[in-house]
């Protein structure tokens, strides 16, 4: 049996007790009383003449970890509370909200069925199958099928291509390389987040569980880096960040977004960029982030490890930046990056590239940068011109008479290959033209094959 000490002090109807555990207090009168245990964890005490009654009430403070201190969320554990979801529109709602020159040719060039992919692949079929009949024929067909690929590819890269320039002149280029270099050091730090939800934690077992935090917050990792937009060739760098199932391109007129649903550019005068800093519990620290401070895995409501936990260790409090890209039509991206101060700089680039309204190369009344966009015309709608173009490049003027043949049946082959398929069903014509070009290459196979038997006997 173990012994104690208590003594109590009477002061009116307050009573404090001193113990070994500390001091606690009581207010009340006899049969009703609320007191409050050295703990902090309070209670209420009624009755009289054997019949009582008590409530436990709890603690009366949380622990000590900062309002704005989130921590990650850990796999397998969903945490429950009220959840905000960062959620982002689609290229496709984003598109119906401002359309320009440039996005609906990229649209185009986009959404075109591809020829390349199922023509190498029909090559390397009929290469293998060839092959298997004779090594000599293997290697004919292996010859004509790379020229039929290597086709198809410059035809599908010259028809897709996007040419976009834009006439900076000296001061925009200036603070377009501010720009970039401000998006250069935020994509060199070791880690940058795409912040996808937060969970505020109002229960107190829940916040000693993860290491006092305020909210648990779900994110992934972002990529960010130069890279020019799909099918476009543009004369600048661009800086990219890829979000999930979103990428977005910097460019010196606005944001082009890319995703599986199209392609949307926002202007930005509908982008509002804001950034800022906060205190994250990070369970292990990147190794350019800002250590503020430490706290135990499980703590208790003073600061100090939770003894009921056997693996209660000191985790790190780091400082990190943050960055909130918004418009007025849906886009939403939320950054996290390990350098405290890369998020601000970004915001500080954007605004000083865009708020003194860059001009164009020209006159001054022109209120923002206009790129202008080509495209190839002789191949971004039509076979035939495809055709004229490869064959002038490999024929002499003694084959004109030939190149010209050549071209009237790619045409008319072309045109009863649209009629077929009917108007406007571009797929099932594109499916039809693959077929034909299959057909014709197995012929040409097959001829061979029977010329070299013919010879051999």
């Amino acid at each position: 049996m173990g012994f104690y000490l208590r003594k109590s002090i009477r002061l009116g109807p307050v009573r404090l007790n001193l113990s070994k555990s500390g001091l606690g207090l009581s207010l009340g009168v006899k049969g009703l009383r609320y007191g409050i245990r050295p703990n902090g964890k309070s209670y209420v005490h009624a009755g009289r003449y054997g019949v009582y009654y008590r409530k436990e009430l709890g603690g009366l403070t949380r622990p000590t970890a900062p309002p704005d201190q989130p921590r990650d969320v850990e796999p397998g554990n969903p945490p429950v509370g009220p959840t905000e979801v960062y959620g982002t529109a689609d290229a496709a709602r984003l598109s119906q909200l401002a359309a320009t020159k440039l996005v609906d040719l990229l649209r185009r060039a986009y959404g075109k069925p591809r020829i390349d992919y199922p023509m190498v692949a029909l090559c390397v079929i009929g290469s293998m199958g060839a092959i298997v009949i004779h090594p000599v024929l293997g290697g004919f067909v292996t010859a004509l099928g790379v020229l039929f690929a290597w086709a198809a590819v410059r035809w599908e890269t010259a028809r897709r291509s996007v040419y976009v320039q834009y006439p900076l002149d000296d001061e925009a280029m200036g603070l377009f390389r501010r720009l970039l270099d401000a998006f250069n050091h935020l994509a060199s730090c070791s880690r940058v987040w795409t912040m996808r939800s937060s969970t505020a934690l109002t229960n107190i077992h829940e916040m000693k569980r993860h290491a006092g935090a305020s909210s648990l917050v779900g994110r992934t990792d972002a990529r960010a880096g130069e890279s020019s937009p799909p099918w476009a060739e543009v004369n600048l760098p661009v800086p990219a960040i890829g979000a999930g199932q979103q990428t977005l391109y910097f460019l010196p007129d606005g944001i082009l977004v890319y995703d599986s649903t199209g392609v949307a550019q926002v202007p930005y005068a509908q982008v509002k960029v804001t950034a800022g800093s906060t205190r994250f519990i990070e369970d292990f620290a990147p190794n350019d982030a800002t250590v503020v401070g430490r706290t135990w895995s499980h703590p208790n409501k003073d600061g100090g490890p939770d003894r009921r936990f056997a693996n209660n260790r000191q985790i790190p409090i780091c400082v990190y930046g943050e960055l909130v890209l918004q418009s007025t039509g849906g886009l939403f991206l939320y950054l996290q990056t390990s350098r405290s101060d890369a998020a601000e700089q970004f915001r500080a680039a954007i605004d000083g590239f865009v708020q003194p309204g860059l001009r164009a190369t020209g006159p001054s009344d022109v209120p923002a940068v206009q790129p202008s966009v080509e495209v190839n015309r002789e191949f971004f709608d039509t076979f035939p011109a495809f055709a004229r173009s490869a064959i002038g490049s490999l024929t002499v003027p003694a084959l004109r008479s030939a190149q010209r043949a050549v071209v009237a049946a790619c045409k008319w082959f072309d045109r009863g290959l649209g009629r077929l398929a009917g108007e406007g069903n571009d797929l099932l014509h594109y499916f039809l033209r693959i077929l034909s070009m299959g057909l014709g290459l197995v012929a040409l196979v097959g001829m061979f094959y029977g010329l070299m038997r013919a010879f051999c006997k």
